[in-house]
């Protein structure tokens, strides 16, 4: 699930061939397992998109797994929030 995606976010998506459904205003893409993920993944990086931080399997939490895995290399932006108003980006990698 991609939050608040621009419609150039979008295209760059749709133009390496993945389909979406827009639900309550974020980008759902599915993917069938882990190549395809990390390959969707390479795609949203190079879109210039960054990855939450958070609990639970957050999309940076995935991120590194696919990369220790070997399905994804390099560094790729994080984003997060201290509270109210109060966010961060940095480079994990």
């Amino acid at each position: 699930m991609i939050a608040s995606p621009t419609d150039d976010f979008k295209d760059a998506l749709a133009r390496a061939g993945y389909s979406m459904a827009v639900e309550s205003g974020n980008l759902v893409v599915a993917t069938a397992d882990d190549d395809a993920k990390a390959a969707l993944f390479a795609e949203i990086r190079k879109a210039g998109g960054a990855f939450a931080v958070g609990r639970e399997w957050s999309p940076a939490e995935v991120f590194e797994m696919l990369r220790d895995q070997g399905l994804l290399s390099g560094a790729f932006t994080e984003i997060g929030w201290r509270g109210p108003g109060s966010w961060f980006t940095r480079t994990n990698g």
